[in-house]
């Protein structure tokens, strides 16, 4: 989510009058918000770090069990439990600081033992004026293979991104080290709007040394920021426009703020849009439970013997309605209630 998404929900959390009381969050709720969190739920002790799925360590349950019950906070006492009972003792080991007793000989803790780096901008410079290459993106490839570290220690970042947008903006008439900043950018290279935009605001700052927002603002339809999206299609249309304008508020903050004409227009932009991305994950969120909803009243949906129908308040989404919802893509527009 948007970071102004993030905090929207966390105001909602925190405020006594919005009649939210629970918060359904990942690990990430172990750092960086400021919540009145009097109980923490775990439910479960494990998590996918990105390869497979493995225990929570000590550390980590401790961290995010320590959100419940904080100095400053509404709640200075807090509790911890979780859904699954066999869990409960594995907590408590935790809690007590017995990191050997949470499996950690499935998941032992690893001492930081190597750095990745990124070369400076200057020896990038240097670089590029002694061995003339033709083109950023090779001049860092070239870089990245030549380059002399101390591999016990040191790795070369992976420069793939940063090529990638070398290449899109090498056309554009800008200094090294400008183009250098562009490559640096937070960019989604797996996307084609993105990447397109990021060569726009290249050439225009090379050209004219101004760099409007038209694209990315053409791009934004004025009923996007009127009407929440209603499809996972259209949201992620309005994630990728954020994006953008993240991109553009970077670049004027890196390369000077005269530069970038629409600015200001563009952090307006970026907090309504943000806006409506919240509004429309509220709307898609109340769509899937009314679709569930008509599923489970349709005579062809297979049932479970002896399982109860959901109440309307709490539908839990079975893997087949998942796989449903993915086929029609959500593109069912259900008001709320």
């Amino acid at each position: 989510l948007p970071p102004r998404s993030r905090q929207k929900q966390a105001k909602l959390f925190n405020s006594d009058e919005s009649g939210y009381g629970v918060l359904v969050a990942t690990d990430a709720i172990g750092m960086g918000l400021n919540l009145n969190i009097r109980r923490i739920v775990f439910s479960a002790l494990e998590k996918f770090d990105g390869t497979s799925v493995r225990p929570l360590r000590a550390s980590e349950i401790r961290q995010i069990a320590g959100r419940a019950g904080r100095f400053g906070t509404r709640f200075e006492d807090g509790y911890v439990t979780c859904i699954h009972g066999p869990d409960m003792e594995l907590l408590a080991d935790a809690l007590d600081g017995k990191e050997h007793a949470y499996r950690a000989e499935d998941d032992p803790i690893e001492s930081i033992s190597r750095a990745f780096l990124f070369p400076p901008e200057e020896q990038l410079e240097l670089y590029a004026r002694s061995h003339d290459p033709t083109t950023l993106s090779q001049t860092l490839r070239s870089f990245a293979d030549e380059c002399i570290v101390d591999s016990s220690l040191y790795e070369v970042s992976n420069l793939d991104d940063a090529c990638a947008i070398a290449d899109a903006v090498e056309g554009a008439p800008l200094a090294f080290r400008d183009k250098l900043s562009f490559c640096m950018a937070p960019v989604d290279t797996d996307s084609r709007f993105s990447m397109t935009c990021v060569r726009d605001f290249a050439h225009a700052f090379g050209l004219d040394g101004i760099v409007p927002l038209r694209r990315a603002l053409a791009e934004i339809p004025a009923a996007y920021l009127r009407t929440p999206p209603t499809s996972r299609s259209a949201l992620e249309e309005l994630e990728e426009q954020h994006q953008v304008l993240d991109v553009y508020i970077w670049l004027a903050r890196r390369l000077g703020s005269d530069y970038f004409a629409d600015l200001e227009r563009a952090i307006t932009v970026r907090n309504d849009c943000a806006d409506v991305i919240e509004q429309g994950l509220e709307k898609l969120s109340a769509g899937a439970a009314a679709f569930e909803d008509l599923l489970w009243r349709h005579p062809d949906v297979p049932r479970q013997p002896g399982r109860s129908e959901p109440s309307r308040s709490r539908l839990p989404l079975r893997s087949s309605t998942k796989r449903r919802l993915d086929r029609v893509n959500m593109a069912l527009e259900i008001a709320p209630g």
